[in-house]
């Protein structure tokens, strides 16, 4: 029986568990086509880092400074694993995402079609049992309304801020899709409007709001898009103002140089706490990661930061500490992009990464990177009680060229598990979709990666097994005891026989 698995995005590190779609669900029926045509593109959403709402604060001192919201309660709203139970069948509802579209000045024709850019992907497959009629998601819709974003957003920085530089261009880039998008999807309290299940609430808010951007380019027109974009996604800047989001962008770095000028270390940063939220089903099944800045050998606490991802909470965990107990010392920083001391951000470590891990940073050579993978197969797996559970096995290094990018680095070796590429992980994508993500991504690529020798001697005696499993399938085709009986069961089911096909075929011929 064909099936296809569906897997899930984003955190690092983690294992999932598969879904498998059976083709007489009615699950599979009703998403099928939708899935496969728009998987990939949420990929470069979830390769943004996740960050809390920068908002203006009234001490005198640093009035100027954007600033992390704060809350009293161990888990900010921002990063509760929330989900919504209103069903798309509720007519008030629907009349209140119309109502909201409306205030907006967004006319889209179709009840579908903008009810589509508030849906994600999770509440369909949740209420799958419920939904009679086939309705999109906003996966597609909300990459498509990202790229808009950063095409407008530029236009309005070389019209108005002509000396800014393209690297400086990037970090304001994150900082409007990563802050200030979160800020304006609070103000319209957009989670209100939006239907998931068992998501991030702050990723929730942000893919809603870039999907409507998404829904107005593509049933308007690129034009309307782009108004809407200017009209309530960019702030009004100055130049004061976007020194201070530049700055924001490298809190790490900044903390890090601040910290030694004043002697105030050891300085680092480290996980207080992880929650997993299971879920159902393999949909973006999110971590809660918790972390903190500490300074001194009494481990003094500067920061603290909670959010769906390490390196978002990483971050804004380091952009509290700053804000709270350096305000004078940011104002005054002067950050050069281009100086001979900056680093960028995943090169400064405060110790939050685990030993093991490391970053690797390659750039195609002939569109190459010059090693092979292996893995991102679905696996089972017994426990000591009889149970059986179906895994992702990880993704690895199985070879590398030589002469090869890989090669001359000399950074990667056989063995290595990628974790992530770039800010995108890769724990629990299957082969294929790692492939296409290699495959798309250009320039200076930043690989996280970790050596595991059992992952290298589990693969080894596994291709020996398969091996000898061949080679024995291969000989009983080829006797006359057993040759009808393979042949017939190899007609019922050929993928068991695939392997084995190919060679029998070429030694009878």
């Amino acid at each position: 029986m064909s099936a296809s698995f569906r897997q899930t995005r984003n955190i690092l590190p983690m294992i999932r568990i598969p879904f498998k779609w059976r083709r007489s669900d009615c699950l599979y029926r009703l998403f099928s086509q939708n899935l496969l045509a728009s998987r990939w593109g949420c990929c470069s959403i979830s390769c943004l880092n996740q960050r809390s709402i920068l908002r203006d604060i009234s001490d005198l001192k640093i009035s100027s400074v954007l600033r992390y919201s704060t809350s009293t309660s161990e888990y900010p709203p921002e990063a509760k694993v929330a989900h919504s139970k209103t069903l798309l069948t509720n007519k008030a509802f629907r009349e209140g995402i119309a109502k909201f579209a409306t205030q907006l000045n967004v006319n889209i024709p179709g009840e579908r079609n903008l009810l589509a850019a508030f849906t994600h992907e999770s509440f369909l497959l949740q209420n799958a049992d419920k939904i009679t009629d086939f309705v999109g998601f906003n996966e597609k819709l909300a990459f498509l309304g990202a790229q808009t974003a950063r095409k407008s957003f530029t236009e309005y920085l070389f019209e108005n801020f002509p000396q800014i530089s393209a690297a400086e261009i990037w970090d304001l880039h994150n900082a409007l899709l990563e802050d200030f998008v979160i800020q304006k999807a609070i103000e319209w309290d957009i989670t209100q409007y939006a239907l998931y299940y068992r998501q991030s609430k702050e990723l929730m808010q942000r893919q809603t709001v870039l999907a409507l951007v998404g829904a107005v380019y593509v049933h308007e027109s690129p034009k309307n898009a782009d108004a809407f974009v200017k009209t309530h996604l960019i702030p009004e800047l100055t130049k004061e103002k976007i020194e201070e989001m530049l700055k924001l962008q490298h809190p790490k770095f900044i903390l890090q140089k601040i910290s030694v000028e004043k002697e105030h270390f050891p300085l680092k940063t480290k996980l207080g706490f992880q929650e997993e939220v299971k879920s159902r089903y393999c949909v973006n099944n999110p971590f809660i990661y918790c972390v903190l800045v500490t300074r001194g050998e009494n481990n003094e606490m500067l920061g603290k930061a909670i959010s769906h991802s390490l390196v978002s909470a990483e971050k804004k965990a380091c952009q509290r500490a700053l804000l709270d107990h350096y305000p004078d010392e940011f104002n005054e920083f002067q950050l050069t992009l281009d100086g001979d001391e900056f680093l960028k951000e995943e090169n400064v470590d405060l110790g939050l990464n685990v030993a093991e891990q490391r970053v690797v940073e390659l750039e195609k050579e002939n569109g190459s990177f010059g090693f092979h993978i292996r893995g991102g197969e679905i696996k089972k797996k017994q426990t000591d009680k009889f149970l059986e559970f179906h895994y992702m096995s990880p993704v690895f290094i199985s070879h590398i060229v030589q002469g090869s990018v890989a090669d001359k680095h000399g950074g990667l070796k056989v063995g290595d598990n990628i974790l992530a590429i770039n800010d995108r992980s890769v724990e629990g994508l299957d082969h294929e979709r790692v492939v296409k993500l290699l495959k798309s991504v250009s320039g200076p690529v930043s690989f996280t990666i970790t050596h595991c020798k059992e992952t290298l001697l589990a693969d080894k005696l596994e291709q020996r097994f398969k091996e000898i499993k061949r080679k024995k399938r291969l000989a009983e085709l080829s006797s006359d005891v057993w040759s009808q009986w393979h042949q017939a069961q190899s007609n019922q089911t050929p993928s068991r026989y695939k392997d084995v096909l190919k060679y029998h075929k070429g030694s009878s011929s």
